[in-house]
C-alpha cells in the first residue's frame, strides 16, 4: 500500500512540476538545439541507418539454392503403375567479382550517408546561427524604432502646444508630424521584419515556438593556420560525401562492366522413372544476344566520370570560397572593431538625449531636432548592420572551415 502511495505521488509530482527550460536564449543553445532536435537531423540519421543495413544486404550472396521436388504416378502401357519422382537442386553462381563490387559500392554509400549526417548537423548549426543573428539585430532595430516613434509622438504633441501658444509655425508642425509618420512606417516595417526573422529562426531550430534571442557571446578574432586548405579538404563532411560518392560510382561502373558477363547456374537432378534411377548434372549459361548490358555499362561510366568531375570542381570551389570568406571576415572585423572602439551606438543615444533636452529648453528649432534624430538613428542602425555583417562573415567562414563550433569562442556576456 505504501509503495502505491509513493508511486502515485511521484506521478502527480511529474505532472505538476515545472519542466526544465530547454529553450534557446543564447547562440550556443540555439545551435545545439538545431543539431540535436531538428527533424532534418533525425532524417539524416535514419538514412545513415538504412545505408548501413544496405551494406549487409549487398554483402550477402545473390542467389539462394533452389530445390525442386516433383512426385509423379504413372500408368504403364503394359499394365500396372509406377511411382516416380524428380528431385533437382540448382545454384546460381555470380561471375566476374560482382559481389565484391556491390559490397564496395554499398560500403561507400554507407560512408557517404554517415558523412552526410555530419554535414547535415553542421548545416543546421550554421543555419541556426544565421537565423539567430538576424533575429537578434532585427529585435534591436525594432526597439530603436519604437523609441524613435515614441519620441516623435512626444515632439508632435509638444510642437502643437507651441503652435497654439504662438511659439511655432505651421511649417514646424508639418515637419514634426511628417517625421512622426515616417517613424511609424519605419516601425511597421521593422515589426514585419521581426516576424519574418522569427519564423526563419523557428524553422532553423526545428521548433514551432521558442524563446527569443537574448544575448551574443563575447568572441575573439580568429587566427587560422596558413595550411588550412588541405585540412578542410580532408575533414569537411560534405566534401567527404562527394569523395565517397565518387568511390561508389566507380564501384558501380565496375559492377556494370561485370554484368556484361552472364552468371551461370549449376544443377543436379536425381530421379526415379519407371523403375529406373536417373542422375543428371547440368550447367546453364545465358547467351547475351539480345541484351548485352552495354547501355547500362556506358551509363555507369558516365556517372563515374561525372562524380570525378564534381569532386575536382568542388576542390576549385573550396579555394574560391575559403579566399572570399577570409577576406570578407577580415574586412568585417576591421569595420566592427572601428564601430566598437568609436562607441558610435553609445554616442548616438547621448546625441538624442542631449537634443531632446535642448528641444525642451527651447534651444533647438524643429529642423535641427529632426536632423539630429535622423543622424543619430542612421548612425545607430548602420552600426548595428556593421556588427550583424561581421557575425554573418564569421558564420560563413566557420561554414567554409567545416567548424561551426568555432562561431562560439570565449564567454557569454
Amino acid at each position: 500500500m505504501r509503495y502505491q502511495q509513493v508511486l502515485a505521488f511521484c506521478v502527480l509530482w511529474r505532472l505538476i512540476a515545472p519542466m526544465p527550460n530547454a529553450e534557446a536564449t543564447s547562440l550556443q543553445e540555439a545551435m545545439k538545439m538545431a543539431a540535436n532536435a531538428h527533424p532534418q537531423a533525425h532524417i539524416a540519421d535514419l538514412r545513415r541507418q538504412a545505408a548501413a543495413a544496405n551494406v549487409r544486404e549487398q554483402a550477402a550472396y545473390t542467389y539462394n539454392p533452389e530445390l525442386s521436388i516433383e512426385p509423379q504416378r504413372r500408368n504403364l502401357a503394359g499394365g500396372g503403375r509406377s511411382n516416380d519422382y524428380y528431385i533437382t537442386l540448382s545454384q546460381g553462381i555470380e561471375t566476374a567479382g560482382k559481389r565484391g563490387y556491390r559490397k564496395t559500392a554499398a560500403e561507400a554509400g554507407s560512408e557517404a550517408a554517415s558523412a552526410a549526417q555530419k554535414a547535415m548537423k553542421q548545416r543546421l548549426m550554421i543555419d541556426a546561427a544565421t537565423a539567430y543573428i538576424n533575429l537578434f539585430y532585427a529585435q534591436k532595430a525594432l526597439v530603436l524604432n519604437q523609441q524613435i516613434s515614441k519620441l516623435y509622438a512626444q515632439l508632435a504633441k509638444g510642437v502643437l502646444r507651441r503652435f497654439r501658444a504662438g511659439e511655432a509655425s505651421k511649417l514646424d508642425v508639418n515637419l514634426i508630424q511628417s517625421s512622426y509618420a515616417s517613424s511609424l512606417n519605419a516601425l511597421l516595417t521593422s515589426e514585419q521584419d521581426v516576424l519574418l526573422k522569427k519564423q526563419a529562426y523557428f524553422n532553423a531550430i526545428g521548433k514551432t515556438n521558442a524563446a527569443l534571442p537574448e544575448r551574443l557571446p563575447d568572441v575573439d578574432r580568429w587566427q587560422e593556420p596558413t595550411d588550412i586548405f588541405e585540412h578542410i579538404w580532408q575533414t569537411r563532411p560534405d566534401i567527404q560525401v562527394l569523395r565517397q560518392q565518387e568511390k561508389k560510382a566507380a564501384a558501380l561502373a565496375r559492377l556494370a562492366d561485370a554484368n556484361r558477363i552472364p552468371d551461370i547456374t549449376l544443377s543436379a537432378m536425381a530421379a526415379r522413372e519407371a523403375g529406373d534411377r536417373l542422375l543428371k548434372i547440368g550447367i546453364t549459361i545465358p547467351l547475351p544476344v539480345f541484351n548485352t548490358h552495354r547501355g547500362s555499362w556506358r551509363a555507369a561510366l558516365a556517372n563515374a566520370e561525372s562524380s570525378r568531375t564534381r569532386l575536382a570542381w568542388a576542390k576549385q570551389q573550396l579555394r574560391f570560397e575559403l579566399d572570399a570568406a577570409q577576406q570578407t571576415y577580415e574586412a568585417s572585423f576591421r569595420a566592427a572593431r572601428a564601430v566598437t572602439q568609436s562607441a558610435i551606438m553609445k554616442h548616438s543615444d547621448e546625441a538624442i538625449a542631449l537634443a531632446r533636452k535642448a528641444w525642451e529648453a527651447g534651444e533647438l528649432e524643429p529642423e535641427e531636432m529632426v536632423l539630429r534624430i535622423r543622424q543619430a538613428t542612421d548612425a545607430k542602425l548602420t552600426s548595428m548592420e556593421t556588427l550583424r555583417q561581421h557575425w554573418l562573415a564569421r558564420i560563413q567562414l566557420a561554414r567554409v572551415l567545416g567548424q561551426p563550433t568555432m562561431i562560439i569562442k570565449g564567454r557569454e556576456q
